[in-house]
């Protein structure tokens, strides 16, 4: 039996006997008269084994050792002068035990719950084990389990007897717990000992397969740590524990040695270990999702020994001081208006809580910062109410509007920038929605007019103003103001300009006077007319930008129709004549015809970049829409 303290198992392998213990077996034989010891090895194989058989000390775990050496203050056990001293990782093995168990804290200082446990005469776990059903009322059935697992398994289970022994011993099986197993044999062996002599206990012990020398042992071990539990003030439960109490309990004792299932027998547990109840376990076909196991065994495999179904949410409130996390995935939350992240929890490498949603101020409040900064405060991404907030988002908004009708990306500050223009008149604290609010309300008028924004702080240098003054918002023709829309992206539907023109005006616009569309494009759309021609148009009106400007300069009161001038000029400056119908044929950008958007109320009816074929499609309904309009003013006068 050799505990390996890398992995926290306790191992069952077959290995050679040492001289001394060969010599101790053969000294059996002269005990009545001389005799003869015929080994089963030869003289060489017997030499080269070891002198003597490892001491326990150096194949068992230290947890109970050092708990000892803590209590009764025989100071710093690495230093102890041990007869045969142990590994320096049995020694650190022994001490991660008692962390685990709360026995001692980071600086290896006893706990309240170690002096406890060193009070008691059992194993660390299971004193563990009694501390924990005392804190959940549970005791009485604590003291059941930790007696149990104190002795050697009093259920036989003869070779020649196997069924009968496996059918015997299920009326105290319970499915969800080995340990509520040991509970139901008590109870029953207690009722029985109440009703029977010791003969008679003796024959239900052997009629149920079941050694009566250790069932008396159990009872007499139970007796003592029952007196001892006492005489120290611990109170016993009137009522007994409910499942989740006890296992929870029991658990405390046991963090190290759950197991999650991989597939239908195996489980996963923490160091990598991979492990699968017992064949005597009543979990070994009915066995749950997530598990605990009192011993893991090693012999041919890895065992689970006094397996339990659990909850993996009872881990993390027990396993906090043990438990590690990742964080993954920052980002920032709209609705809230702050960062979260994703959390995985590890238990020894477990996975216990998977892809868990955490803010992540607390974890990395740098990174919260920048996302507070940069999708918060540049982009406006969150519902927030303030009159600073307003501001600075009517401010964008029109930034971004200019941006679109010079359709030139860039002239806006990079994001960065913005962001450290923020950061700079922000408290370094700040990095969520409500702490900000709650900041706008004490700050200063001066720390508040500092945050307001202008068209100049949101656009680089080289944007000029009088540029944005060659796209107006509103359309002002024909006794019409009709709003401009603009957008720039080629891929979309509206990009360019749009007009929004309603159902009753649509015969009142004039389409020559929309051809010249806004001046901030007509330049671009008079080159294009020119590139557009055939070459041997085109050529005798290159360069075709300066052309172009010439022409907008003698014509910057548009009138009539645009291709109608543009031919006009073309012909009298160059004389070389050409008819405004040529530039009908010439395939425009979207963006340099201008969309119309026609609406009835509230609702978009049709969306079209020709004027005429709108007219042609939408006539009637444009003069009914007319007729009501001016019916419904004749009947408010």
């Amino acid at each position: 039996n050799r505990y390996t303290p890398r992995t926290g198992v306790q191992r069952l392998q077959i290995e050679p006997i040492s001289q001394a213990a060969a010599a101790q077996r053969a000294g059996r034989c002269g005990r009545t008269s001389p005799g003869i010891c015929i080994r089963l090895y030869s003289e060489l194989d017997a030499q080269r084994r070891p002198a003597f058989t490892d001491p326990e000390l150096l194949r068992s775990s230290l947890a109970g050792v050092i708990l000892a050496m803590l209590a009764l203050r025989l100071g710093d056990p690495a230093s102890f002068p041990f007869i045969d001293p142990p590994s320096r990782r049995l020694v650190h093995e022994g001490w991660e035990v008692l962390f685990e168990l709360g026995a001692v804290d980071e600086k290896r200082q006893l706990t309240e719950v170690g002096r406890q446990m060193a009070k008691l005469p059992i194993d660390p776990r299971l004193a563990r084990l009694l501390v924990g059903t005392h804190e959940r009322a549970g005791l009485n059935e604590g003291l059941i389990i930790a007696s149990a697992l104190s002795i050697a398994d009093p259920r036989e289970r003869p070779a020649e007897r196997q069924a009968e022994a496996d059918q015997r011993h299920a009326v105290w099986r319970d499915e969800r717990s080995d340990f509520l197993g040991w509970v139901n044999l008590w109870l029953d062996f207690e009722r029985a000992a109440e009703e029977l002599t010791s003969s008679g206990l003796r024959s239900w012990c052997n009629e149920r397969l079941l050694s009566f020398p250790r069932m008396r042992e159990w009872r007499e071990l139970h007796r003592q740590l029952k007196l001892q539990l006492k005489a120290d003030g611990w109170a016993m439960n009137s009522e007994p524990a409910t499942f989740e109490q006890l296992h929870q309990a029991i658990l405390s004792a046991y963090l190290s040695q759950v197991g999650e299932r991989t597939d239908k027998h195996d489980y996963r547990g923490p160091r990598g270990r991979r492990f699968r109840p017992f064949p005597g376990s009543s979990l070994m076909k009915s066995g749950g999702r997530w598990v605990m196991a009192a011993q893991l065994l090693e012999t041919q495999r890895l065992y689970g020994l006094q397996m339990a179904r659990i909850d993996p949410r009872w881990i993390e409130p027990l396993a906090g001081h043990l438990l590690t996390s990742q964080h993954y995935e920052p980002h920032w939350d709209a609705d809230q208006a702050q960062a979260w992240c994703y959390q995985d929890l590890l238990l020894q490498g477990l996975p216990i809580v998977k892809r868990r949603k955490v803010r992540l101020a607390p974890i990395d409040p740098d990174q919260a910062r920048e996302l507070f900064l940069r999708h918060g405060m540049v982009r406006g991404e969150w519902k927030l109410r303030h009159p600073v907030l307003e501001q600075q988002r009517r401010c964008f908004a029109e930034a971004e509007r200019k941006e679109e009708k010079l359709r030139r990306r860039g002239l806006l500050r990079d994001e960065l920038e913005m962001a450290a223009w923020f950061d700079q008149r922000l408290p370094p604290a700040l990095c969520e929605g409500r702490s900000l609010l709650a900041w706008l309300k004490r700050a200063k008028p001066a720390e508040r007019e500092a945050l307001k924004l202008s068209i100049a702080d949101l656009v680089i240098p080289d944007a000029v103003q009088s540029e944005w003054e060659r796209f107006p918002d509103q359309w002002i023709s024909d006794g019409l103001q009709l709003p401009l829309r603009y957008h720039f992206d080629p891929q979309a539907g509206d990009d360019g300009v749009t007009l929004t023109l309603a159902l009753a005006d649509l015969g009142r616009l004039s389409a020559d006077a929309l051809s010249w569309l806004v001046p901030g494009l007509r330049e671009e759309k008079v080159v294009a007319l020119i590139k557009g021609l055939p070459k041997a148009q085109r050529r005798n009106y290159v360069p075709a930008p300066d052309f172009a400007r010439a022409f907008l300069e003698a014509h910057s009161l548009p009138k009539g129709a645009l291709n109608e001038a543009l031919a006009t000029f073309l012909t009298r400056t160059t004389g070389a004549p050409i008819e405004a119908a040529a530039f009908a044929d010439v395939d425009l950008p979207a963006h340099l015809r201008l969309r119309i958007e026609l609406v009835d109320g509230e609702r978009v009816v049709a969306q079209r970049r020709d004027l005429r074929d709108l007219r042609e499609d939408w006539h009637s309904a444009a003069e009914a829409a007319f007729r009501d309009r001016a019916a419904r003013a004749f009947d408010k006068t």
